[in-house]
Order: structure tokens, then sequence, then C-alpha cells
């Protein structure tokens, strides 16, 4: 019975990592593509102010 316990705890965890390594990686780019896109609205309002 441990070793059921433990092969479906190794289980559990790779699959987290298959899911959740490249889950973290799209939320980054997410993140990136928002904070670029939140400096260049600030560049074009500080532009607009400009004029």
């Amino acid at each position: 019975m441990d070793e059921l316990a433990l092969a479906l705890d190794l289980l559990v965890i790779a699959l987290w990592a298959l899911v959740g390594i490249p889950l973290a990686a799209v939320c980054w780019r997410a993140l990136r593509r928002v904070d670029r896109l939140l400096k260049e609205t600030e560049a074009a309002l500080d532009r607009h102010r400009e004029r």
C-alpha cells in the first residue's frame, strides 16, 4: 500500500510539473506584455500632455 501511495504522489508531482512550468511561462510572458503596454501607454500620455 505504501508503494502505491508513493507512486501516486510521484505521479501527481510529475503532472504538476508538466502543467505548472508551461503555465508559469505563459503567465510570465503575459505579465511582460502587459508591462510593456502600460509603459507604451504612459509614454503616449506623456507625449499628449506635452502638446
